[in-house]
């Protein structure tokens, strides 16, 4: 057991569930880039999430800047306002 940080005894449990989570998204996205193949649009999907993958990788083995992860995700934001529709029509089911 590591010694007591100035965190107190709660940032061991925290380290082991951002591993567990890591390598749970790591296998997530790896399924996800692979179920593309059928896709009308394969490629980018395949990219997004492969690299979502990486990116996850590499804060496991802590090689990735810690500012990479949120530009990611702000430019994951710009891309969801780019292809959202003017007027939501609602979904069709059947």
């Amino acid at each position: 057991m590591p010694s007591v940080s100035k965190y107190g005894r709660y940032i061991y449990p925290m380290k082991m569930c951002f591993n567990f989570l890591g390598w749970l998204f790591v296998v997530l996205f790896s399924i996800s880039a692979m179920l593309q193949y059928n896709d009308p649009d394969p490629f980018l999907w395949m990219v997004i999430y492969g690299l979502a993958m990486l990116v996850t990788l590499g804060f496991l083995f802590k090689k990735v800047p810690s500012w990479l992860p949120f530009v990611l995700g702000v430019l994951g934001l710009f891309g969801f306002f780019y292809v959202l529709p003017e007027k939501f029509e609602g979904f069709v089911i059947g």
